[in-house]
């Protein structure tokens, strides 16, 4: 008897063991019936997520970048740069054209002797040869002295028996000297003809100064010039000095550059000998 149970009991153990493992399959089946479940919820996250990313992308970002950036702040800002660039160019035409601008017609003035002349002395009395009234002033004041190789052109009494003459307007020398002559000589001395500019500016800038006689270098046939200006141009007469210019509101000359056809010329500035200026 006892073998027999031994024998049952080694039978029985198996038994127990596949009932087990027949248990624990069961379990197997029902997992994928507990999982499904989990597998739907996995299934909703893609459903929201998309619902959400590109309400944000569509809304936000593409909507601000292209306003900030391309369309509104950089346009803005290199427009203003090209006023301000155009502006800065108006200002310096501007200023370049106000030297040349001869839109107010021709501006007379006065010009004497200054801190800035050479003044040479000298002990002769340059007007003891001749006096006359000055032709490069409109002052009654003003009267040239000596022969044409002394060149004083304008001249002005100062104090005691000194006389200060201009003697070279571009250079801008003048002579003293003392003149009982002139101290001794009533003034206004009567004038032979109108006055005429000692020096002038044409548009470009350029001085032209007369030179006293006239040139006979360089000016076309048939005509004269008592003007040489500082770039060798010179300016031209058809008949005698006071024929350089033809006189309105602006002036205008005839201008040759080397010995070619004369062309008209306005006239910036008219300057005449005066003691005033």
């Amino acid at each position: 008897m006892r073998y027999i149970r031994r024998t049952f009991a080694a039978l029985a153990a198996p038994a127990l063991v596949l009932g087990l493992s027949a248990c624990s399959g069961g379990g197997g089946e029902e997992g994928p019936t507990d999982a499904a479940p989990s597998s739907s919820s996995v299934a909703e996250e893609p459903t929201e997520e998309p619902s959400d990313q590109p309400t944000e992308d569509s809304s936000d970002e593409p909507t601000e970048e292209p306003t900030s950036d391309s369309t509104t702040e950089e346009p803005t800002e290199d427009g203003t740069a090209s006023e301000d660039d155009s502006d800065s160019e108006d200002d310096s035409d501007s200023e370049d054209d106000s030297d040349s601008d001869t839109s107010g017609g021709t501006t007379v003035q006065g010009l004497w002797v200054d801190d800035s002349w050479t003044i040479e002395e000298r002990d002769d009395d340059v007007c003891a040869f001749a006096i006359d009234a000055s032709i490069f002033s409109e002052s009654d004041e003003v009267f040239s002295c000596g022969a044409n190789a002394d060149s004083a052109i304008a001249c002005a009494l100062e104090e005691g028996e000194q006389v200060l003459c201009i003697t070279n307007v571009r250079d801008r020398v003048a002579v003293r000297f003392p003149s009982p002559t002139a101290t001794s000589t009533e003034l206004p001395i009567a004038r032979s003809q109108d006055p005429t500019p000692i020096e002038v500016v044409l548009p470009d800038d350029v001085s032209c100064t007369t030179t006293m006689h006239d040139n006979a270098n360089g000016q076309p046939e048939g005509m004269f010039s008592w003007y040489e200006c500082e770039d060798g141009s010179l300016l031209l007469s058809s008949t005698d000095i006071a024929g350089t210019f033809d006189r309105d509101d602006l002036w205008t000359t005839q201008r040759s550059h080397d010995g070619g056809d004369p062309e008209a010329t306005a006239v910036r500035v008219a300057s005449f000998a005066d003691p005033a200026a």
